[in-house]
């Protein structure tokens, strides 16, 4: 997904939490060894093939979602990134992850 279209559906997962309300979230990073792969579409989103199939992917910097979330309590945040076997070959993955309370 596009960043403004990731950024409505946070909206709607707001909007459809109940108060109290538990939400995880993770967003793939710059730190992802695919950033940069496939067509650029600026703002670190690219359009990339993934089980052959032509999808959009977005991947942020450490604070670039925080203001999404200006409302709601944060529980938790974590910078990750996983270095794995994928297909007999190292990979990098980059994640933040994020709980909030609403």
């Amino acid at each position: 997904m596009k960043k403004q279209d990731v950024k409505e559906a946070i909206n709607e997962l707001k909007r459809v939490l109940k108060p109290g309300g538990l939400l995880f979230v993770n967003f793939l990073t710059i730190k992802d060894f695919r950033v940069g792969d496939g067509v650029d579409l600026g703002e670190h989103q690219y359009e990339q093939m993934e089980d052959d199939e032509l999808v959009i992917h977005s991947y942020y910097d450490y604070h670039e979602a925080d203001s999404m979330f200006d409302d709601m309590q944060l529980i938790y945040k974590e910078d990750r990134v996983l270095e794995r076997k994928f297909e007999g070959e190292w990979i990098r993955q980059g994640f933040i992850d994020y709980i909030y309370k609403k």
